[in-house]
C-alpha cells in the first residue's frame, strides 16, 4: 500500500510550487497503481477484464442491439435495445 508519507515536500518553496510538486508526485503514484487510458479510447472497454462472464455478455448484447437499431431505425429494435439497457 502506498502512503502519502512518501511525498517529498520542500517547505522552503512558495506555496504554489509546493502545491504543484505535491500534485505531480501524487499523480505519478496514482498513475503507477491505477494505470492510464489512452486518449480517444473509451474507458469502459479498458476495464472489462474484471467483469464476470454474465456482465460481459450483457454489455455485448446491449452493444449489438444498439448497432442493430442504428442500422434499421425500427421501433422493434429500439424497444429491444431499451429492454437490454
Amino acid at each position: 500500500m502506498v502512503s502519502l508519507d512518501t511525498i517529498d515536500i520542500d517547505s522552503d518553496q512558495q506555496a504554489i510550487a509546493i502545491w504543484k510538486d505535491a500534485a505531480s508526485q501524487i499523480h505519478q503514484m496514482v498513475s503507477g497503481i491505477l494505470g492510464e487510458t489512452r486518449p480517444g479510447k473509451k474507458f469502459i472497454n479498458k476495464q472489462i477484464w474484471w467483469w464476470n462472464e454474465e456482465v460481459q455478455m450483457a454489455v455485448k448484447e446491449k452493444k449489438l442491439a444498439l448497432k442493430e437499431w442504428h442500422d434499421s431505425h425500427t421501433d422493434r429494435d429500439y424497444q429491444q435495445y431499451k429492454n437490454l439497457k
